[in-house]
């Protein structure tokens, strides 16, 4: 087992404890008692363990000055007795993101790329398909990849090993856009690794020597790689898990592969408190730094949303800043609040789903750094004055209908009950007060959405003001039967759709209403044809019977028996 080795600059009010496993440093000169925060990680996290079936974690807490706390716990795999230290790699996931773009904007400042310019300008062959545009590369710039507004879908085509990201760019070019460029947010791992691959073509290199270079080295991020033949070697490397997969590909993918420990995220944190400095050098100019906290085409009222990429929280006790990572099987969360000089990371070795399970943590977290309403007042919008405005009934009625998330997540609905329009989600019925420009307020849960009545190629959707979220519509009591094509028929039946690093999805496709329906997740999406054999969802993704093979949203899909 390697030794823990930490060159940290120490405080006059600081004390430290050093070991192989765990490094401990507590301050006294902050508002908040890091050593509470310390203690109730280290009684918790087994438990936390046990219960979420993990086999191991790594955890560390930073200040601007440098690590203050690092500890391993569990195993290396289920079937390991080697013990996680603070070096042990695991995969962060979409964090990977944030060192994509701290490259990017590094190359930026050397004067090797060009946020602002189309992708075209770089890649003049790379071709993708759009309902909405003939030149949708020529719209699309670097920023619109980095701020998830390029619109490109959100899932990878391509399920086996891909040392280089050629195979991956391939692919994308047989996928479809979902929404018009710069329309609105769409989460899209794919357009990250088609601005990596942008900036390893400028670099002349591949993607994880150009990020060593450009990030990595600079930071002391020694461990940290998304070089999959070194992360393969790695004896000192957490096993990855994902309930009902046997095998876990490695790649070398911008949007989601780096593998990292719990000291060089440390390190990175540093530099986010240090405001993009490191060891006394601007490595991230204001300008840059200041842009990756800058949620963009932030409305009136968000307090919530991505920057590029971390997720920025406005609360009224200050602006705090995270992000998390699902992939390869691992579950990872940092975070940094500038304002009391505070940043966490803990990283896990099982895909868990939803990143909710580090809500404990979170919780006391929070409380301890002052954040004691942050949950309680998330994404609500306080209006002092409201003021209800007139509208037909006429009009309301045309909202009424089933509403899904850009994320093909669970089904909303707008309806009616005693006169009053509302949300009905999980058996709770929200009222819905119109306050005038399509603008509609709950009362109850302080939250404000605004109705858009969409456009030729996309349907209506409603928007979520206080975090840019949507939810478009699918179907409803208005809407009338649809053309029922007899040749539909030949779509129906059961699928398999191979996701990346994911169990294999049945879903099955029927005939209601006069459309071609897709049942998914446990809800029904209605299917709209864009052309003969090319449907499209509610939510932008195509299924597409036309090719070889058969794709829901760039995902293989292969018809099953009956």
């Amino acid at each position: 087992m390697r030794k823990l080795i930490l060159g940290i600059v120490l405080l006059m009010t600081i004390n430290f404890v050093v070991t192989a496993s765990e490094t401990s440093v507590v301050n006294t000169d902050k508002a908040y008692n890091v050593s509470d925060i310390i203690s109730y990680l280290q009684k918790n996290m087994p438990q936390y363990l046990k219960d979420q079936d993990i086999s191991g974690a790594s955890a560390v807490i930073v200040n601007k000055n440098g690590i203050l706390w690092t500890k391993g716990f569990g195993h290396l795999s289920k079937n390991s007795k080697e013990a996680v230290n603070p070096e042990t790699l695991f995969c962060v996931g979409s964090i990977s993101k944030m060192f994509t773009t701290t490259g990017i904007l590094i190359a930026s400042q050397n004067g090797k790329i060009d946020i602002n310019k189309s992708i075209k300008y770089y890649l003049p062959k790379f071709r993708i398909k759009s309902r909405f545009s003939n030149t949708p590369t020529t719209q699309m710039t670097i920023l619109d990849l980095l701020g998830f507004r390029s619109g490109i879908t959100g899932s990878i085509q391509n399920d086996k090993e891909s040392p280089l990201l050629k195979q991956d760019i391939k692919d994308l070019e047989n996928s479809w856009l979902r929404f018009p460029v710069g329309q609105r947010f769409a989460y899209s791992n794919p357009g990250y690794s088609l601005a990596g691959y942008i900036l390893a073509q400028i670099e002349k290199t591949n993607f994880s020597k150009c990020i060593k270079k450009l990030v990595f080295s600079p930071l002391g991020m020694n461990s940290t790689t998304f070089d999959n033949t070194k992360i393969k070697k790695d004896k000192n490397r957490a096993i990855g898990y994902i309930p009902g997969v046997k095998k876990i590909y490695f790649t070398e993918r911008p949007n989601g592969s780096a593998f990292s420990n719990a000291v060089d995220i440390g390190k990175f944190l540093k530099f986010q408190l240090n405001n993009g400095s490191i060891n006394g050098k601007q490595l991230l100019s204001d300008k840059n730094i200041n842009l990756t906290r800058t949620i963009l085409n932030k409305g009136k009222y968000q307090n919530t949303g991505f920057a590029l990429p971390d997720v920025v929280d406005n609360t009224s006790e200050g602006t705090l800043y995270r992000y998390s990572g699902l992939y390869h099987g691992y579950n990872s969360l940092i975070l940094w609040y500038p304002k009391e000089d505070f940043g966490v990371g803990i990283l896990t070795n099982k895909r868990n789903g939803l990143n909710n399970n580090f809500i404990p943590f979170l919780k006391y977290i929070y409380s301890k750094l002052g954040l004691n309403n942050y949950f309680n007042n998330y994404g609500k919008i306080e209006l002092k004055k409201i003021i209800t405005k007139s509208i037909s009934l006429k009009e309301l009625k045309s909202w009424v209908g089933n509403y899904i998330d850009t994320g093909e997540g669970p089904i909303v609905t707008i309806t009616f009950k005693n006169n009053q329009i509302g949300i009905l989600q999980n058996n709770k019925f929200d009222k819905l007060t119109y306050i005038g420009d399509n603008k509609f307020y709950s009362v109850k849960d302080e939250k404000l959405y605004k109705f858009i009545k969409g456009g030729k190629e996309y349907p209506k959707y409603i928007l979520d003001m206080s975090n840019g979220g949507t939810w478009n519509y699918n179907d409803g009591p208005n809407l009338q039967k649809g053309p029922d094509k007899p040749e539909w028929s030949k779509y129906v039946g059961n699928y398999n759709i191979t996701y990346y690093n994911r169990p294999t999805l049945q879903v099955k496709f029927f005939i209601k209403n006069g459309y071609l329906y897709l049942h998914i997740f446990g809800g029904n999406l209605r299917l709209l044809e864009y052309k003969p054999g090319i449907f499209v969802t509610c939510s932008g993704h195509i299924i597409d019977f036309t090719s070889k093979p058969m794709l829901s949203n760039n995902c293989k899909m292969v018809k099953i028996n009956n």
